[in-house]
């Protein structure tokens, strides 16, 4: 399906009506399968202090470059975003 769709995670999405996250969750196990290493992915939820902040602005990041390259679309990338800037809001109260 990755090869079929050319690499659109946001199709694979779609297809399989499955959240984002899952469908990367899926590729990456079938990276493990073939041998690789997955990198780990940016958890800001196991992090305090300063270095939350830089894994939320990570994330932010991420959120966006998803977007740019057509892997999320710009729904999803508002909600991840508002997530992250609820987030924000609830530690600073």
């Amino acid at each position: 399906m990755f090869v079929r769709l050319r690499g659109n995670v946001k199709e694979m999405e779609r297809e399989l009506r499955v959240p984002y996250n899952t469908v990367r969750g899926r590729l990456d196990e079938v990276i493990r399968q073939l041998g690789f290493e997955v990198a780990p992915t940016v958890n800001a939820d196991t992090l305090a202090g300063e270095g939350k902040i830089a894994m939320d602005e990570g994330r932010r990041r991420e959120i966006l470059i998803h977007l740019e390259d057509g892997s999320m679309d710009a729904n999803t990338a508002i909600e991840e975003l508002e997530t992250l800037k609820n987030r924000k809001g609830t530690e600073n109260s």
